[in-house]
């Protein structure tokens, strides 16, 4: 008996299940769970879902993730296949999520990017929405905690950031504090520093220190860390203990 050829071409549920995908990305920016593809196509199991994704991607149509729910791209194939021009639809940036930010108290966070082959999850956002930006250098990080709440960034959303190194003020940053080994999202500001506790007057009965030594002297800048939630205060450090790793330019929130 001669053994049957397995399917080259999509069946009219993976067909579908294609145009879905492609629906919901170009609607949210982002690629659907499986649950969504399930609910969507009319399939109660998971599994089902998951065979007809590894289907489509042994036949080249899609590539994701195989760990992340929110990882599936699809291929030129697969445009071809739904009558899509590719080029009408190279509208995604698909920005690595790093890891989580602390949105309240600063939590402990790596000291430096994880190489490019440790990234497991990438965030689809739609190209339009970023014209400004070179899209190569931008990053994501998840929110933890409500302390950014009255800017309407709350706990779970993801962060697009830009990396820059001086940042304007009132922008909302990722800060990395070095000596505390933590990270935070905040309010940028810079201030002027804390008068010492011994500063002296001019009005004062004592000699004044030399011009000179009062310009070698000068405190060094500082900088104010603002939260948009009145439960918090501000965090305010000398400008070199605070490391502006990037500049909020773009949230994203998941609705489960």
């Amino acid at each position: 008996m001669t053994p049957r050829r397995a399917r080259q071409t999509p069946s009219e549920r993976q067909t579908a299940m294609l145009r879905f995908v492609y629906e919901f990305q170009q609607t949210n920016g982002f690629a659907p769970s499986i649950r969504e593809i399930g609910a969507q196509c009319h399939i109660s199991s998971t599994s089902v879902v998951d065979y007809n994704l590894r289907r489509l991607e042994e036949m080249g149509y899609i590539e994701r993730s195989q760990e992340k729910s929110r990882a599936i791209r699809l291929t030129d194939k697969a445009l071809h296949w739904l009558g899509i021009a590719s080029e009408d639809a190279d509208t995604f940036v698909y920005v690595p999520l790093v890891g989580e930010i602390a949105a309240g108290v600063p939590i402990p966070q790596p000291d430096e990017m994880p190489p490019e082959q440790a990234i497991e999850e990438r965030v689809p956002l739609q190209a339009d929405i970023l014209p400004r930006y070179e899209r190569d250098r931008l990053f994501a990080l998840r929110v933890k905690g409500d302390s950014m709440i009255d800017a309407l960034v709350a706990d779970g959303d993801i962060v697009v950031l830009e990396p820059v190194d001086e940042p304007r003020n009132g922008e909302m940053v990722a800060a990395w504090l070095p000596e505390e080994n933590e990270a935070t999202l905040k309010y940028f500001q810079r201030i002027a520093p804390p008068p010492p506790a011994n500063a002296v007057h001019a009005s004062d009965d004592v000699a004044q220190p030399d011009p000179e030594d009062a310009l070698e002297n000068t405190p060094r800048p500082w900088v104010r860390l603002i939260p948009a939630n009145p439960r918090y205060v501000p965090i305010e450090l000398p400008a070199d203990k605070v490391q502006v790793a990037g500049r909020v330019v773009a949230l994203l929130r998941l609705y489960r």
